[in-house]
Formats: C-alpha cells, structure tokens, sequence
C-alpha cells in the first residue's frame, strides 16, 4: 500500500505492479518522438470516512477499497503505509468493513530496554 499525490491531493492505494509505458510527444532535434515513463498501477482507497476522522480527533483514516485503478508517475509515490482491515461501528450503529491507515508501522517496538548481558 502507498501513499502518493494525486494532482494536488493526497491519496492511498494498492499497487499491483509496475510498468514502464512508451508516451508519443513531439519530435526532438533526433527524430525520436516516443519517451518512456515509469508508473505504478494502483487500485485506489476512498477518502477517509469523516465521521471517524471527526471523533477521533484526526488520528483514524479509515477507507474503503474501491474498484477504481489508475496509473500514477512511480514519482508521485511518497511512502508506503499499511492499511489494516477492520470492521468499525459507525456512529450510526451500523458495521462497516473498512481499512485504517498506519503510516511506520513496527517502528513502536524499536525501544524495548531489553538488556543482554553484554555489561
């Protein structure tokens, strides 16, 4: 999963592979009108729901996985996160399937004070 910018919004989605595609543009001084771009194909989460991101005072960024794939300029990637599957109550009462966003994920248990005996 990845984090990536999208015009000029932040959005997050799966990859499912990476590609090189050849873009015609307008002929240069050696004839060669054809380039080459590296991109990722991404099948794309929703916004977070606001709800949650409301009562959670901005800390849960919880989505959906959507049908919606798009290519995007692997350049445009800015990190990878995780995107956990969980089932949330709504504020409504109802359940939901949704995904909640961790950005560093395993990086809490890099301070254990876990003594070796090397002293």
């Amino acid at each position: 999963m990845v984090k990536f910018r999208l015009n000029t919004d932040v959005q997050f989605g799966e990859v499912h592979y990476y590609t090189q595609v050849a873009i015609q543009t307008h002929a240069n001084i050696t004839g060669n009108n054809w380039h080459f771009a590296n991109v990722a194909v991404i099948q794309l989460f929703s916004k977070p729901n606001k709800d949650l991101l409301k009562l959670s005072y901005q800390t849960v960024f919880a989505c959906k996985l959507t049908k919606e794939f798009i290519a995007v300029d692997v350049k445009n990637i800015l990190s990878v996160v995780v995107m956990i599957p969980h089932k949330f109550r709504l504020p409504l009462g109802q359940e939901e399937d949704q995904y909640f966003m961790v950005e560093k994920p395993g990086l809490d248990v890099l301070n254990f004070d876990i003594s070796y005996g090397l002293y």
